[in-house]
Order: structure tokens, then C-alpha cells, then sequence
């Protein structure tokens, strides 16, 4: 909670009724670790493929090309 004037700043509560806002957090941090394997190709190549696998079945296919900007 941050006091800013006689404002007071607090973080949202989450509405779990809104459930795209885990699966976008679950999805973006699938994103990151696919890329991190793949740039540092430190696992098999079928570890790498269930994570891309799992990746692509959570993400919606209009969320990647933002992240790669």
C-alpha cells in the first residue's frame, strides 16, 4: 500500500471469475521457459517438445506475437 497525496495505491485483488488472467500468467511463464531451454538447449530434445506441447495447448495464438516485440 503506497500513500500518494489522499490517494491510497493498493494492489487489485485477483477475481478469479476472470480466469484468462491466470492463464496468461501460466502461459507467459511457459513462453519464457521454453525460450530459456531452447537458448540454452540444457535438456533432451522430448523434454523440449512436452514444453512447447503444454505451451501451445494453454496459450491463446494472439498472445505470442506481442511477447516477441
Amino acid at each position: 500500500m503506497t500513500l500518494i497525496g489522499n490517494c491510497r495505491l493498493e494492489t487489485a485483488p485477483a477475481d478469479f471469475q476472470l480466469s484468462t488472467t491466470n492463464q496468461t500468467r501460466h502461459c507467459f511463464s511457459g513462453y519464457i521457459e521454453y525460450h530459456r531451454l531452447t537458448d540454452g538447449m540444457s535438456k533432451g530434445k522430448m523434454e523440449l517438445f512436452q514444453v512447447l506441447c503444454r505451451w501451445q495447448q494453454l496459450c491463446f495464438p494472439l498472445f505470442c506475437p506481442s511477447w516477441q516485440r
